[in-house]
C-alpha cells in the first residue's frame, strides 16, 4: 500500500510563490508592474531655474541694501528735544488721541533775515488720513510763549515776542510750546527743513512736480512760473521761495504755502515715486536729506515719509490750506502789553530807515507785529480738534483780509497792506 505524502515538505508555501513562473520579484502572486522611467530635465528648464535663483538672490541683495540704507539715514537724522505732548496748553487731548499733527518749520528762506527767514505750517491729519488741514503761522505774529527749555537745556521764562523768535532765541521746543499755546493742538512730530538744501534735493531727483495754484511773476517771486502742475528744477524751486520785486505780504502765508507744497512734493517724489526703483538716485537723495532735516527724538524717517505720501496722495477736496486769522498788521504794542523781553530785543517787522535830518533818526524804531484775531483763531482750531476739518462757512469767515493798523500806532515806514489770511486763492484744481 503506497505511503501518502507527508504534509509540509512538498507543499507550496507562501514565500515560494515568488518563484512561480510569471511572478514578479517582491510581489507575491501579482503580475509584473511597469517601472517609471527616469525624469529628464530639459536644458531650457535648467536655465530658467538658474535665472530664477539669480533673480531671487539679486532681489534679496537689493532689498537688504535698501533696508540698510534706510536704517542708516534714519539714525543719521539730526534730532532735538522738541515735543511736549502732555503740555497744559493742549486742549481736549482725548479728541486728538488718534490724530497726527506735524509742525513743519522751514528756515533759511532765501534773501530774508530774522523772523522773516522762518516759515511755519501746522499740518493736522485726521484719524484714518482722509483729511488734512494746514494752517500757516505769521512769523511776526505777537504771541505769548510759555516757559520752555531752550536748546542749551536752560529754562526760558514766559515771553511776549514775535512767533518765530521763539525758535530763533529758544529753539524747537519753545516754538512747539508757542504753537500749542496758540492752537491747543497737540504737536506729535517736529520736522525742521533747511530750505537752502531743498533745491539740491530737487536736482537729485531730476525735478519734482509741484502744484502752482496761481501764475507767479517776478513781482511776487524771483522765478516766474505758470499756474497748474509744473515740473520744477532746483533753480525754479529756489526762485519760487525767493522774494520778488515787491515786498512780501506781512503775514507770510503765501511763502509758507509755497514752502509746504515744495517740501511735500520733494518728499513724495523721492520716497513714494519712481525714485525708489533707482538705487543710485535714492542713495544720493537719502544721503543728502539728513543735512536738510531736523526732527524730534520720536520722529522717524517713516513718519516723514508718511507726511509726504499723505499730503501727496490726498485730492484737493480733502486738503484745506488756511492762514491764521489776522486782526491787524503793522501793530506796535504798548510796553505794558509785553512780558519778558522788550520789543526792541525781538524785532519782528523793522521799520524803514528814516531820512537824514529826520528827528526820528535819533530814536530807535519800535518793531511792528502782526496782531492775531484770537476769536477767529480759537474757532478755527476748535473745529480742527473736534472734527478734523473746517467748514466752508468758518473758512470763509476767517479768510477775510486784515485791516491796516491805526496810523497813530504804526511805525512810520512800515507796510500795512494786508494779505489773504484764509484759504489760498487758486485758479487750478491741482493739490
Amino acid at each position: 500500500m503506497p505511503v501518502p505524502p507527508i504534509p509540509g515538505p512538498d507543499a507550496l508555501i507562501p514565500h515560494d510563490l515568488d518563484d512561480e513562473p510569471g511572478a514578479s520579484p517582491g510581489r507575491r502572486g501579482s503580475s509584473a508592474a511597469p517601472q517609471r522611467a527616469p525624469r529628464v530635465v530639459s536644458p531650457l528648464r535648467r536655465r530658467l531655474h538658474r535665472v530664477g535663483a539669480v533673480l531671487v538672490a539679486v532681489l534679496l541683495l537689493v532689498s537688504g541694501y535698501y533696508v540698510g540704507l534706510y536704517v542708516y539715514v534714519d539714525r543719521s537724522l539730526q534730532r532735538v528735544d522738541a515735543l511736549s505732548v502732555d503740555g497744559p496748553e493742549v486742549l481736549a487731548p482725548q479728541l486728538q488721541a488718534d490724530d497726527r499733527t506735524y509742525l513743519v518749520v522751514g528756515t533759511g528762506l532765501p534773501d530774508r533775515e530774522g523772523v522773516a527767514s522762518v516759515s511755519t505750517v501746522l499740518v493736522h491729519v485726521s484719524d484714518g488720513g482722509e483729511d488734512a488741514v494746514l494752517v500757516s503761522f505769521p512769523s511776526a505774529a505777537l504771541v505769548d510763549t510759555p516757559s520752555c527749555r531752550s536748546t542749551d537745556g536752560s529754562l526760558r521764562e514766559p515771553t511776549t515776542e514775535a512767533f518765530a523768535q521763539a525758535l530763533l532765541s529758544g529753539g524747537p521746543s519753545c516754538l512747539v510750546r508757542s504753537v500749542q499755546q496758540v492752537s491747543g493742538v497737540r504737536v506729535d512730530h517736529y520736522v525742521g527743513v533747511d530750505l537752502a538744501e531743498v533745491p539740491g534735493l530737487v536736482d537729485v531727483l531730476g525735478g519734482v512736480s509741484v502744484c502752482v495754484p496761481e501764475a507767479v511773476d517776478t513781482t511776487t517771486a524771483a522765478a516766474a512760473l505758470p499756474a497748474g502742475r509744473t515740473t520744477m528744477s532746483g533753480e525754479d524751486a529756489a526762485g519760487w521761495l525767493a522774494p520778488g520785486t515787491v515786498a512780501d505780504e506781512p503775514t507770510g502765508q503765501v511763502v509758507a504755502e509755497r514752502e509746504q507744497r515744495l517740501v511735500t512734493a520733494t518728499l513724495h517724489g523721492a520716497l513714494t515715486g519712481s525714485a525708489l526703483a533707482d538705487p543710485v538716485t535714492l542713495t544720493q537723495f537719502l544721503t543728502r536729506v539728513d543735512d536738510a532735516l531736523i526732527v524730534d527724538r520720536d520722529t522717524t524717517l517713516a513718519d516723514v515719509r508718511a507726511l509726504g505720501s499723505t499730503l501727496g496722495g490726498l485730492s484737493a477736496q480733502h486738503v484745506q490750506r488756511l492762514g491764521l486769522p489776522v486782526e491787524q498788521t503793522g501793530y506796535v504794542p504798548p510796553p505794558s502789553a509785553l512780558i519778558g523781553a522788550p520789543p526792541a530785543a525781538t524785532p519782528a517787522v523793522p521799520a524803514a530807515a528814516p531820512l537824514p535830518g529826520d528827528p526820528a533818526a535819533a530814536a530807535p524804531a519800535a518793531a511792528s507785529y502782526v496782531l492775531l484775531d484770537q476769536t477767529a483763531a480759537r474757532a478755527l482750531f476748535d473745529a480742527v480738534i473736534e472734527s478734523g476739518r473746517v467748514t466752508d462757512t468758518l473758512a470763509a469767515a476767517v479768510s477775510g483780509a486784515a485791516p491796516p493798523a491805526d496810523p497813530a500806532a504804526t511805525t512810520p515806514g512800515t507796510t500795512d497792506a494786508a494779505a489773504p489770511t484764509g484759504t489760498a486763492a487758486s485758479g487750478t484744481t491741482c493739490s
